[in-house]
């Protein structure tokens, strides 16, 4: 079942294939994939239609990635800030690869590093 929120920041999103979803708790720490390397993370809310976007790339070119459900309210996104310096989404994390609160810029960097238009 998807949330809109995470609780206190607690309560993460983890997408292991497109269209299925499981949940880690903040102190498991981020997976790994092959090789070392964190698995790609994106900042999000649902019903953000900009996360939306972001999503159906993702789903689209088959990418394993880690969806974090911020809160509505901007001043309580400290993870977001922590990522990226700022309190806007969708903020996409790829290894030292930080793309925040511009979609388009998101989706054409997924499309020219892992391919698809």
């Amino acid at each position: 079942m998807r949330t809109n929120t995470c609780i206190d920041g607690t309560d993460l999103k983890l997408s292991l294939f497109p269209g299925r979803s499981g949940s880690l708790r903040s102190g498991d720490g981020f997976p790994e994939v092959k090789g070392g390397h964190a698995m790609m993370r994106l900042y999000q809310r649902e019903e953000c239609s900009d996360s939306k976007l972001v999503r159906e790339k993702l789903t689209e070119l088959g990418i394993t990635y880690i969806t974090l459900n911020v809160p509505k309210e901007k001043e309580k996104r400290r993870e977001v800030f922590e990522a990226s310096g700022q309190y806007f989404i969708p903020v996409l994390v790829d290894g030292d690869v930080v793309i925040a609160n511009d979609p388009a810029a998101i989706v054409r960097y997924l499309s020219e590093r892992y391919g698809g238009t």
